[in-house]
Parts: structure tokens; sequence; C-alpha cells
């Protein structure tokens, strides 16, 4: 029986792991190995799609057979389906006009259109898929909107009007003045979430900008309520600046984590003046459907702030912002000071339900893990010399994540631009959320993939702290110059649940630098679990399969992770189309 990928990250908690795969195992892959099956094509853009496949199993289309789909949504603003077992075609749907490319939104002109930027969401009880395009009636950004569809899995028919996203609006309260989400000024990557909440099947939504440095740079979250078939409305917003600006949303394409009624997001650089103003922050968020006598509201319930902007740069530390901030837009790209793009929101973070946690890391290669409902709600005069220490002390652990320094530096520093620093002369980024497993080896793990870096493996322990296992030879971006290159590597996990020997860890690294140009990638399969001793008394992580061995070329897509469901592996390429892989 096959099963479905309804959301990017694969679960609400963004473990990203398929816990359901039956075919792939470790005994599987390194005995038989993997090949390219074959390659969907996608219609009307040259690098294709920035989305991950979701999968629909056993859906009866319009020519009376049951089949798998897998569902792609396309920077040409087209979303279009295709037979998951043969890659046939099935139907396409026409949903805007996209965005040409421009160095206004794109700085490197790495993208062909940008219309459907984010990874959509699957309700297979109304048989819908829901997303978000950016269309314009004449392709430009000034008349540009956002507008939320949900469509029929069956023929990709509208089961609802489209909904644009420009109605939404925050009410801060206070006396500050209410904000108006603006499609022009945004970039919606974030993939979106799902959740029933008192009944209240809703989607949420985050975004964040096509330029931090200007006034109207923010982060925001949309609720849009699906409960009623043939409806769609807006439920409630909110921003993550009210009276500053900054804080946008973009994670690495992640969507948010979700836990019954609360929401867990990073937010990148940008004003620290809490409770209205939260950049740079672990966020948690609470959603409140309507009820007969009150609207609907999404509210900041805690949150979590490392180090303020305002510090980074030298400033008064519990200032809201630094003097003269200048930031970069959210593909990465460099500004004059690269240390005034700290963008802790850089990869996203998960939750694991079980151990009452959250973890996420962000540019500095630094993770933090905090308890969930007890986030600290760090204020900012904890960010002064004499209280930073208790700040720092309300994360269960900090530690350096995605690479060890060389030299002791507390990820924890009272000196906060101590960590200003381009370490080994290289960036560490993390963009790809990390790894969530409960091994029947190790127990929960977790696992990271950090720019210009390798793949590593933790172990969480009960006190939710982490020891380190061990590493992978291959790295990131090997044939860059300079402070080398980015996204790191992009990672998944198939497993049959706890079943030994069933978990392979995927993933998928650029060679250059995928920021600022079109470079090839490398397919990794490696077994997360038994390590092999290195002479020097560290564990090497064993590949399974990598495709370099084979020749096989594919053009890497900067933030998509391999999906693996049902015995085929799913891998976006730059080149407009999907790559299916198979024993």
């Amino acid at each position: 029986m096959s099963i479905a990928v309804t959301q990017r990250g694969f679960e609400p908690s963004r473990s990203n792991a398929n816990l359901h795969e039956v075919v792939f195992t470790q005994a599987s892959v390194r005995r038989k190995g993997i090949r390219r099956l074959f390659t969907i094509p996608l219609y009307g853009d040259g690098r294709g799609t920035e989305a991950t496949t979701l999968v629909a199993p056993g859906v009866k289309t319009r020519d009376g057979e049951t089949r798998d789909l897998v569902i792609h949504a396309i920077m040409s603003d087209y979303v279009e389906a295709h037979d998951a077992t043969t890659g046939q075609p099935i139907w396409r749907q026409k949903l805007g006009v996209a965005i040409r490319g421009s160095r206004a939104i794109d700085t490197y002109l790495i993208n062909d259109h940008w219309g459907f930027l984010s990874t959509g969401i699957l309700d297979l009880a109304d048989g819908a898929w829901g997303g978000v395009s950016w269309s314009s009636p004449d392709g430009s950004v000034a008349k540009a909107s956002f507008w939320f569809h949900w469509i029929s899995i069956v023929d990709g028919s509208h089961l609802a009007p489209p909904l644009s996203l420009d109605g939404a609006i925050y009410h801060p309260g206070g006396g500050i003045p209410s904000q108006k989400f603006s499609s022009a000024a945004r970039k919606q990557r974030c993939g979106l979430a799902i959740g029933a909440i008192d009944g209240a099947k809703t989607v949420f939504i985050a975004a964040g900008s096509v330029s931090e440095s200007l006034a109207s740079n923010r982060g925001w979250v949309i609720a849009v309520d699906v409960t009623t078939r043939g409806i769609t409305k807006i439920a409630a917003a909110w921003s993550s600046t009210a009276r500053y600006s900054g804080g946008g949303i973009w994670m690495g394409a992640q969507a948010p984590a979700v836990q019954g009624n609360k929401l867990y997001l990073m937010t990148g650089n940008g004003a620290f003046d809490p409770p209205t103003d939260l950049g740079e922050c672990l966020v948690e968020l609470q959603y409140d459907p309507a009820t007969t006598t009150t609207a609907a509201r999404l509210h900041a319930t805690d949150w979590f702030a490392p180090f303020s902007d305002a510090a980074r740069n030298g400033n008064d530390p519990t200032l809201p912002e630094p003097k003269g901030d200048g930031n970069d837009n959210d593909d990465g790209a460099s500004n004059t000071n690269a240390f005034t793009d700290m963008d802790l929101g850089s990869g996203g973070l998960g939750i694991i339900p079980e151990l009452a946690c959250a973890i996420g890391a962000g540019k500095d290669g630094i993770v933090y893990i905090l308890r969930l409902g007890a986030f600290g709600k760090t204020q900012n005069e904890d960010f002064a010399p004499a209280r930073i220490a208790s700040n720092y002390a309300k994360a269960k652990y900090i530690a350096w994540f995605t690479f060890f320094p060389g030299f002791d530096i507390s990820p924890a520093p009272a000196d906060m631009t101590r960590l200003n620093k381009l370490f080994d002369g290289k960036t560490h980024h993390q963009h790809s959320t990390p790894v969530v497993y409960k091994s029947p080896v190790h127990g929960w793990m977790v696992f990271c993939w950090g720019e210009n870096a390798n793949l590593r493996a933790w172990k969480v322990n009960a006190n939710l702290t982490l020891t380190f296992l061990a590493s992978s030879d291959e790295t990131a971006s090997p044939n860059t110059g300079g402070v080398g290159g980015m996204p790191g590597g992009m990672i998944s996990l198939s497993a049959n649940g706890s079943t030994p020997g069933s978990a392979v860890l995927w993933a998928s690294v650029p060679y250059g630098n995928a920021n600022s140009e079109i470079t090839n990638g490398r397919l990794l399969a490696y077994d997360p679990e038994n390590f092999v001793p290195r002479g020097d008394g560290s564990s090497r992580i064993q590949k399974l399969w990598d495709s370099q061995d084979w020749a096989l070329a594919y053009v890497f897509n900067k933030f998509l992770p391999p999906t693996p469901a049902n015995g085929r592996l799913y891998l976006a390429n730059y080149s407009g189309g999907v790559d299916v892989y198979g024993l």
C-alpha cells in the first residue's frame, strides 16, 4: 500500500523523515544501488520547481484509472500531476502569470520565473491541494499579488475561488498601527502548514521579504480557513515586526512546525523589541480560531533570541536595532558588511514532541535546543553584559553544530561580536532543517549538513544535550574558492519506523556555489547508524551509494532535499524537471 507525502518535512514536526518506507533499506541500497528511472519534465520554466514532491496515493482520475499521483507546483505558476510510477502526465492547471526573473528579486539571475516558490499542502480528506502563487497581469513585481489556491487533486479544478492574500491585516494592539500584507514586497518561500484546531481546518502561510534593507521588510504568517467546502477565507495574520522592521520568515523553504494550536518557526535579520518585534528569534505562535463572539487570532506566546543584531554590530546590545543596519535578500546574496546578515532563521526548526523540544540552527552553524512551552521570552535587557549568561541559560543546549571552529570559542559568548568571524575562512550556514530520527541503535538522533562542511550525526540525550557521533568524508561545495559555497547538503531520511537496518539518509549536495551559479549536484545515500572508525579516533558515516561513482550528473536545486516514498526517490533538478530514482 502506498503512503502519502502531504507536506514539506513529511510530518507537522518537520522531522524530514519518512517513517513508512519499506523498499529502501540499508541492505537493498548497498546491494542493488540506485538508478535514475526517468525524469518528469515540468512545464513553462527553465529551472522547474522550488517545491518538494507531494504524493497523493490511490486517486481515481478522470480516465477512470486509480493511480498514485505526484504533484508539483512550478515557478511558471502552473501545477501539474503525474503518475508516480510511470511519470505519465495526468493534468496541468495554469493558476496565474508568473513574475519575470530580474536582479531586483534574484541577485544572480538563477531563476527563470517567480511563481509558485513554496511547497504546497495536500488535504486528502477533501481531495485538495493548496498552494500560493505569485502572479502579475504583466509579469512585473510592481503589479504582483499572492493568491492562495485550493484545487482538486483529481483534475486540478478549483474547489474554491482563488483568494488574494493582500487582504491580510495584522492588528498588534497597544496603539500600534495595523499593518497590511503587501505582496509586491514579499517572497513566500516557506512550505505551507495545515492544522485542525477546534474543528477549524486551517492552512498557515509564512512569508519573508524581497529586500531586507527596506522599511517594508518583515515576516508574516497568514491563517487561511478551509473548513467549509467551496470557501477559503483569511482568518488571522501576524507580523514578526510591528514597530520596526525585519524578522523575515524563510527558513531554507521549510514549513513552520505545528503541534495542536501552536506553530514554531524562526525569524531572520531584524529588530528585537518584544513582544511586538521578534527578529532573530525562535518563536512559538498560538492560533485561536474564531468563536461566536471573538475573531480568530495569531499571537506570539513564547520566544528566544540568542543575540540581537545591535549586539552583533557592536552597538548597545539592548537597542532594538543596530545603527546603520543593512541586510540582504533571502537568496543569501552578500552585502557590504557580512556580519549584518546573521540570519538565525536561515534553516528553520523541527520539534520532537516525545521530548517536548525544538531544535534549530542558522547561519552561525550553532544549534539551539529549547523546551517547548519554556523558550524564556528574552527581553532587550537580557543582552546586557550582566544578564547575557542567564539568557543563554534559557536554552537547554547551545553548541557548534555544522562545524567545529578549531579553537576554543564559546557558541554562547559574552561578547557576541566574537561570532563575527569566517572560521576557517568559510561560511558554515545551516539551510536544511535538521533530520530527526529515533534509531533502534542510538535512540533519538539529529543530522545536519552545513555549507562547506560535511554530514554530521548526533545523539539526543535525555537532558536535551547532544553527543557528537560521526561525520561523512564528503563535503558540500568542494569546487569553490574564497568563502566557499551555498547551501550545504539538503537532507532527508527514510525508514520503516524503528525497524533495524531500514534507515537510509539521503543527501543532495552542490559541487559549486549554488547561490551565485548553476552547478551540478551529488546525490548520496548513507547508513545513518553504523559508523566506521577513523585512524584519528573519530567515526565515519558510511556511504551506501554515491552518484559520483557512476558519473551520474544532475543540476543541483538549491533548497530541495530528496523525497523518498514508496520505493521511489524524487529529486527536483534545475534543468526544468524532477528526476525519479529507484533500486
